[in-house]
């Protein structure tokens, strides 16, 4: 009897043996190496000319911020005003919002990965200071200078947004800027009576500084090329996600099983590609189905690194929900504008965003976040998004709320 068991153990054990060795030797060869031209169409870097970084960098050194202080975000945001201060550092930083509005003029953001987290605060002092601009301009009865500062420094946030190999730092400070951005913009039409002629116009000048879908296109080339350059596709190093027992049956196996340069860049392009044919897709339906899960049956089958090393990569979602943010944040001005006009002609809210078409509205503002179109919360006067706008955390879709301008005055 034990030595039926034994034996039996032992067949178990050597039919185990001959399934893995076969896994492993049917996965040992890497493919050849992907046709890729497609992805590659964009030069490696923006001409200087057209790269917004260089032009933001100069803006952070001529900035003064000796005017700087604790009054700033009140100031940019409206909520404090300062007639003697307003004028000073509008005056001592002329050169340097010169040069902010130059940046909003050129096509590309692309980070060098130098920036100093220094000039990043820069970049967020010099969005609040092109905003107290604006709201000094409409406040002087001077809308389309407004309306174009106003629109610059949403331009020049979408761009730092947008860049394509920000780091995380650069990213949480587009976001900053974009904060700043936006209440300023607010602020700008508090003072700007807008017809429904002039705010169709404003709409489109907004629009100018979405993230069309070419933009984005492009920018998810460039994540895919940046990932193609990189060497981390073929470095020989298990994948830190699994178990010491499955990081060990990784190392045990052959390197050319774990990683297999090409077949990882052609599933990357695979994955680049169907990002590039959503580009015009809400984000809602982004597809984010791991190709690597940490068991021992992705451990065994053939590249395993790679295919991990995809997942960790999340270049291209950053990308379209950079976009989705702000095409979500453009729609919702642009109902905000429009529910104004509404509640200036008839002394009350719509019913909904919906009844806004056609007369205030060409169609519906497109919520990108979900399937569907952005609503109205009356009560709170707020348009509401609903979607994964916090992808970071697993507690699921939430809302994002954008406050209608404020009701006009009685006349």
């Amino acid at each position: 009897m034990k030595l039926g068991a034994a034996l039996a153990r032992a067949a178990f054990f050597a039919v185990l043996m001959v399934i893995a060795g076969g896994l492993v030797l049917t996965g040992t060869r890497d493919g050849d190496a992907p046709d890729d031209s497609d992805l590659r169409a964009l030069p490696v870097a923006p001409p200087d000319f057209a790269n917004a970084q260089l032009t933001l960098t100069s803006a952070a050194a001529l900035l003064v911020r000796d005017t700087q202080d604790s009054r700033w975000p009140a100031l940019a945001s409206g909520e404090a005003w300062d007639d003697a201060l307003v004028p000073h550092a509008l005056t001592a930083n002329e050169a340097a919002l010169r040069a902010f509005e130059r940046a909003a003029r050129q096509p590309t953001f692309q980070s060098s990965g130098a920036e100093t987290a220094e000039e990043l605060v820069a970049w967020i002092d010099l969005a609040r200071l092109q905003g107290v601009r604006a709201i000094s301009l409409a406040r002087a009865g001077e809308p389309p200078a407004a309306v174009a500062a106003a629109v610059a420094d949403l331009r020049v946030a979408r761009l730092v947004a947008g860049d394509a190999r920000g780091t995380q730092l650069v990213r949480e400070v587009a976001e900053a800027m974009a904060d700043a951005s936006w209440r300023a913009t607010h602020e700008v039409l508090r003072h700007v009576a807008l017809g429904v002629s002039d705010a169709h116009g404003f709409a489109g000048e907004l629009a100018a500084a979405r993230a069309d879908a070419t933009g984005v296109r492009s920018q998810l080339v460039a994540a895919y090329r940046d990932f193609a350059g990189a060497d981390a596709p073929a470095a020989d190093l298990p994948p830190a996600a699994l178990s010491p027992a499955l990081r060990w049956l990784s190392t045990a196996l052959p390197a050319r099983h774990r990683i297999q340069p090409n077949n990882t860049l052609a599933l990357y392009a695979e994955r680049a590609r169907a990002r590039i044919a959503a580009a015009d897709e809400s984000c809602a339906a982004d597809d984010t189905t791991p190709l690597f899960t940490p068991s021992l049956r992705s451990v065994v089958a053939a590249n395993s690194e790679g295919r991990s090393r995809i997942d960790s990569s999340s270049a291209l979602d950053d990308v379209r929900r950079s976009a989705c943010r702000w095409n979500t944040r453009i729609e919702a001005l642009r109902a905000a504008l429009a529910v104004q006009q509404f509640e200036r002609e008839r002394s009350a809210l719509p019913p909904s965003l919906e009844s806004l078409v056609p007369d205030h509205l060409p169609e519906p503002p497109r919520d990108w976040f979900g399937d569907g179109a952005l609503r109205l919360d009356r009560g709170a006067r707020e348009i509401v998004s609903f979607g994964a706008w916090d992808v970071h955390t697993d507690a699921g879709p939430r809302e994002e709320r954008f406050p209608l301008l404020p009701a006009p005055a009685a006349p």
